[in-house]
């Protein structure tokens, strides 16, 4: 089944298709050699709840073995347009009751066996066949040599179609579609290295696709394969016709014959020969789970388990990688189980894993566990990512995953929100940055934190110094939780390059003389920046073993209990500015219509100047003015600022903090001082009078409360309202008025702290 892109979008637009293919009927009268069917992909419209108006696309072939069927809606690799994708399986030929059947995986004018393509409705082409497809303008064939493809799943960014596909024996491949490729079946398995070449003389090591091209049940359709290096020259040759040679992404247990053949005679359980027999395919491009973006994940049918393939950045190599042709990367395995998982996604959150089981153990073929009963028949299972289990203090977080990098040198990078709470607090619940992997955990040991933001900044170049000449790490963290005060302090761990810590090491003055165990992490209020900007706390990180600090082969993680969250910096010691605050005060004059700024310094060395920030919540500032330090006294410095902005602002509360720099631009944050002003007056001004298509409202409010606005015509018929929630102070309201006629109107505005009314025109 797929759904058209413009699905209950709520759009002009939206089409309410579902396609959906099924096996149809079986033969009328008699039939070549095997067991046929026939399947149909047909165009359902949803509406009242029902699938209705089926439009018959095509009549396929089908069979009782490897129809495959899977759809997929997704545009070409010139991103231009949206097809859907159809794959047809070989229908088992050369196999069990199949076995003398004609395999046509070769031939471009049989359907079976190949990846098909088709419009999404029957305008641009001949009815339902696009014109462009590459190997005829009036067939579905968009490429060949295909065995049973049981999964796709598309990358919407760099616009490549991934397949995962049945091999023959212990090959299973995950394939990159593309137009007028041969995916080589049945002449060639997983990678044309030759593992299942066989002398053609002898009977008894004739090799084919699907099984021995002989035994006590006859002679294959599928050919001896010989020798797949001469199969994949011989493919080439005839590239004109039937398409050019494009071997796996990635080919399952790609390991020498003589391996195969062992393990065929040890584990009889799975009809002797390993193997995966990939069906569901999706792509992770999420955040959330460490390390998991861009990674490739299958359901498997034989083991019961979800596979994980991570992706190059092109997307065209698995990792790790060789330099070799070959992709040698392990999967990695997820959930095994006794069930047959036959498909699998993802929610939009990136932490929930739908996986839908097969009803049956032996379903297209043995299952690992045959005959055992599957332990959930038929479930639709959902896992959710919730953090990784503690060991000994410790996360299990796999030492594989990569440290994070961002943009250097700019802005700082904004980390994955997270929610600690009841469901979580007792687990390492990880941060990732824009690339998904890790920047941070947190054990909140049993305490719920709320929603946790995050965000750090990567210096490129020397290693970062204070005006004091202190030396640090080109990395900071920046961590803020909802909650602020907790019962018992909070284990963190923060993880940092091995590039970043060689740089600090590297410079004579970094005081990093044996190794990453003198590293520390250092603490203040700063919010994320470019530079360090108030004094430090030290923490000395509580992994101290070497083998805990490293983070792979290119990475190092410092661990720490803290009371609260804020900037965490890292250096050999601790930090402080060449400067002391000693006061920062503001009161108001004339008349409340001025704020009074008042601070005093002493001990300044090469200071350069102060900006004076204000905010009406104390959490969004603003740059108001400057003022140049003294620079250079061991005396006491005193300054003064007025804010004469105070009325305009129509708050009850102004808040304000000074950013102090020095000389070297490092700069750190006073403490923040409220001014509260005498209790406002409710009041609304409109603009503009007259409005055109939107009205807008600035309101100011002398309380917190929840309003309902109105727009009433002169007859005093209520024509628009709803509601809206005014803070104390100053609001904005804007409301479109495009259906209404030329006319005069009142906005009136009431709730528990205002009662309103203004009267504009509408022209």
């Amino acid at each position: 089944m797929a759904l058209h892109p413009n699905f209950l979008d709520g759009t002009a637009n939206e089409k309410n298709y579902v396609y959906i293919s099924y096996i149809f009927s079986g033969p009328a009268g008699s039939s070549p050699s095997g067991i046929f069917y026939t399947n149909k992909l047909v165009r359902f419209t949803f509406s009242g709840g029902v699938l209705g108006s089926p439009v018959l696309i095509s009549s396929l072939p089908g069979s009782s073995d490897h129809n495959s069927q899977r759809m997929i809606i997704a545009p070409c690799d010139t991103g231009v347009g949206k097809y859907l994708f159809y794959a047809s399986g070989d229908m088992g030929s050369g196999q069990f009751g199949n076995r003398t059947r004609p395999n046509n995986a070769q031939t471009v004018s049989n359907l079976e066996g190949k990846i098909l393509r088709f419009n999404l409705d029957t305008a641009g082409g001949v009815p339902w066949i696009p014109t462009s497809n590459p190997f005829s303008t009036t067939s579905p064939v968009w490429a060949v040599g295909m065995r049973n493809n049981q999964g796709f799943a598309f990358d919407s960014t760099l616009k490549i179609l991934y397949g995962s596909s049945h091999g023959a024996y212990s090959d299973d491949e995950i394939n990159i579609i593309e137009p007028r490729k041969n995916y080589g079946h049945p002449l060639v398995i997983g990678y044309a290295d030759g593992n299942y070449n066989a002398d053609t003389t002898v009977a008894n090591t004739r090799v084919s696709a699907g099984a021995p091209y002989t035994d006590n049940n006859g002679i294959s359709s599928c050919p001896p394969i010989s020798n797949e290096q001469n199969r994949m020259n011989t493919i080439n040759a005839n590239a004109a016709i039937s398409g050019a040679y494009k071997g796996p992404l990635f080919s399952a247990y790609a390991t020498p014959r003589a391996t195969i053949q062992s393990t065929w005679t040890t584990n009889p359980g799975n009809a002797n020969w390993y193997s995966e027999a990939w069906s569901g395919l999706d792509i992770y491009q999420n955040k959330m789970i460490p390390g998991w973006g861009k990674s490739l994940v299958a359901a498997g049918l034989k083991w019961g388990r979800l596979l994980r393939l991570k992706l190059s950045p092109s997307g065209t190599k698995t990792l790790p990688s060789n330099l070799d042709s070959l992709n040698t990367s392990d999967t990695i395995t997820y959930f095994q189980s006794t069930n047959r998982y036959r498909d699998l996604a993802f929610t939009p959150n990136g932490k929930d894993i739908f996986l839908i089981m097969d009803n049956s153990s032996a379903t297209s073929g043995p299952g690992v566990g045959n005959p055992i009963v599957p332990a959930c028949p038929g479930c639709v299972i959902k896992y959710s990512f919730l953090g990784y289990n503690d060991a000994g203090g410790f996360s299990t977080i796999s030492k594989s995953t990569p440290v994070t990098s961002g943009a250097l040198n700019t802005v700082c990078n904004q980390g994955t929100s997270v929610t600690i709470d009841g469901s979580n607090n007792f687990l390492w619940v990880p941060i990732t940055g824009p690339d998904g992997n890790i920047m941070a955990e947190i054990h909140a040991m049993g305490q719920s934190l709320g929603l946790v933001t995050s965000s750090f900044y990567q210096h490129s170049g020397p290693t970062r110094i204070t005006g004091g000449g202190s030396r640090y790490l080109n990395r900071n963290i920046t961590i803020t939780p909802t909650v602020t005060s907790f019962a018992t302090p909070v284990k963190v761990r923060l993880y940092i390059t091995k590039a970043e810590f060689d740089s600090l090491a590297a410079d004579p003055l970094g005081g990093i003389t044996s190794g990453i165990t003198q590293l520390k992490v250092l603490k203040n209020n700063d919010p994320c920046g470019s530079a360090i900007g108030s004094i430090t706390t030290v923490f000395n990180p509580t992994n101290t073993l070497l083998a805990d600090l490293q983070q792979g082969a290119n990475g190092y993680v410092l661990q720490i209990n803290v009371p609260s969250f804020s900037s965490f910096y890292f250096a050999a010691n601790n930090i402080t500015l060449p400067f002391q605050l000693i006061s920062f005060t503001g009161s108001l004059k004339n008349n409340n219509t001025t704020t009074l700024l008042k601070w005093k310094t002493t001990n300044e060395i090469s200071t350069s100047h102060f900006i004076i920030e204000r905010s009406g919540d104390a959490q969004n500032f603003e740059q108001i003015g400057r003022v140049t330090a003294v620079g250079n006294s061991s005396s006491e410095s005193n300054y003064t600022y007025n804010d004469l902005d105070v009325p305009g602002l129509q708050l009850q509360n102004i808040f304000y903090r000074l950013k102090m720099f020095d000389a070297s631009g490092t700069y750190r944050y006073s403490n923040i001082i409220r001014v509260t002003l005498p209790d406002i007056q409710s009041e609304m001004t409109i603009s503009p009078n007259p409005a055109v298509t939107d009205v807008n409202a600035s309101i100011i409010s002398a309380g917190d409360c929840d309003a309902e606005w109105q727009i009433i015509d002169m007859a005093g018929r209520v024509l628009l309202k709803n509601f809206v929630s005014l803070k104390k102070g100053k609001n904005q309201l804007s409301i479109n008025m495009s259906q209404l006629a030329s006319g005069s109107y009142y906005l009136q505005i009431k709730g528990a702290c205002i009662d309103l009314k203004d009267k504009f025109q509408k022209l």
